[in-house]
């Protein structure tokens, strides 16, 4: 795999946290579509029981971002694993909220919190 630019994933037993690096504008981008593929990938795996989704690098967003997001949630939400946001700035959480992600997703200040409040197997 090429240089990581887009996305950061790490992995607990149970959980894995995926950082978003910077705003994806497009999905067409060449190394884009890799990162993702491997974030899918890391979601699916069945002792995965929660994926954090960290927006810290983001101060806003678009689209993109929110399709990213409820991609991953049908994805774990069709084996019992939850997706929970966290990190968002203000604007972040005010696009969350126009969006209704808000109602679907809990957000969290940190990683940290995120971890602490997700469910385990």
């Amino acid at each position: 795999m090429s240089e990581i630019q887009f996305l950061a994933i790490e992995r607990t037993e149970t959980s894995l946290v995926v950082a978003l690096l910077q705003n994806v504008g497009c999905f067409s981008q060449d190394n884009f579509f890799p990162e993702w593929r491997a974030a899918l990938d890391a979601a699916a795996d069945p002792k995965v029981a929660t994926v954090v989704l960290s927006l810290r690098r983001l101060p806003y967003f678009g689209s993109m971002v929110l399709e990213m997001t409820l991609q991953l949630e049908r994805l774990l939400r069709a084996r019992g694993a939850k997706l929970v946001l966290c990190q968002v700035s203000p604007f972040g959480r005010e696009i969350l909220r126009v969006a209704r992600f808000d109602r679907l997703l809990p957000i969290f200040k940190t990683v940290e919190e995120a971890l602490t409040a997700a469910p385990h197997r």
